[in-house]
């Protein structure tokens, strides 16, 4: 298609130039110069959408920039497409140098009843001085939100690097600035520091006037942020929530409410169903 509008184009490009239409060389240059002007152009939209379906036996899927999903048999009850795609208007993590593109995989919101795994290249340009893929972390933060958590990332190679995941939202590959906690058996809070109103331990709640869409509360308490994030599909209706501490998925609660809980209900939910504060 692309070769076929050259040559169609080629006697007036040659003709624009001053040069014979029968002179071969000169044709031949301007074609390769123009397919190398095409090229360049068509690759500047980031990766293409790559989408997939994916059923109960389980699967992959791959993007166009090695970036990759795989699905465990059992993670879905039901054929599932599941999409790859560049988040444009996703922030970047806040202190914490992005190495490549933001990814949103979908279905956005999807929960797994087995954690996917999911692979995210680097570039490695874009590495600050003296690090290398074993200090690039996966981080994650539900679609229009800019609280991240850390999620444990394994190196694939030195371009690559991924982590598990129970549901789904933005995944950003950078290099963490700060203290992370990948995963403590005790989940909860510090009690001298949850009790003791040490500052940003006590949540921060969000909820939906509507009663649908997503609401949650998160904290960040000792170097370590505390995530509730659940969706509602109804007005009124229950809500699913995920809990993670540290980018590790910890639990889950639900909203019998919905997403227009208010902040009283949320922060118990937090605390209790979550099992992020001490009793």
């Amino acid at each position: 298609m692309v070769v076929g509008t050259i040559l169609a184009i080629l006697p007036s490009a040659v003709a624009c130039c001053g040069a014979q239409k029968g002179d071969f060389m000169i044709r031949l240059s301007l074609a390769f110069a123009m397919c190398g002007f095409v090229a360049s152009c068509s690759s500047g939209g980031g990766p293409a959408k790559t989408t997939q379906s994916v059923g109960t036996s389980g699967g992959q899927v791959t993007g166009s920039d090695g970036t990759s999903l795989t699905v465990p048999a059992g993670a879905v009850t039901t054929d599932t497409t599941f999409t790859i795609e560049t988040a444009k208007n996703a922030a970047a993590p806040t202190g914490a140098a992005a190495v490549a593109a933001i990814y949103a995989f979908g279905p956005e919101g999807a929960q797994f009843a087995k954690p996917v795994t999911v692979t995210l290249p680097i570039d490695t340009s874009l590495l600050p001085a003296g690090k290398t893929a074993a200090d690039v972390k996966i981080y994650t933060a539900p679609t229009g939100s800019t609280t991240y958590t850390v999620l444990e990332t394994v190196v694939v190679d030195a371009t690559h690097v991924r982590a598990a995941t129970s549901h789904f939202s933005v995944f950003a590959p950078a290099v963490q600035s700060g203290p992370v906690d990948t995963g403590h058996a005790d989940m909860t809070m510090p009690v001298d520091m949850a009790m003791g109103g040490t500052s940003g331990c006590t949540p921060v709640c969000t909820s939906s006037t509507s009663g649908a869409g997503k609401c949650g509360c998160t904290s960040t308490c000792g170097g370590v942020m505390y995530v509730m994030s659940c969706t509602s599909t109804a007005p009124n209706g229950p809500a699913s929530c995920y809990c993670e501490k540290g980018g590790q998925t910890s639990g889950s609660a639900t909203l019998d409410s919905g997403c227009n809980a208010s902040t009283t209900l949320l922060q118990q939910a937090f605390g209790t169903q979550c099992k992020f504060l001490p009793n």
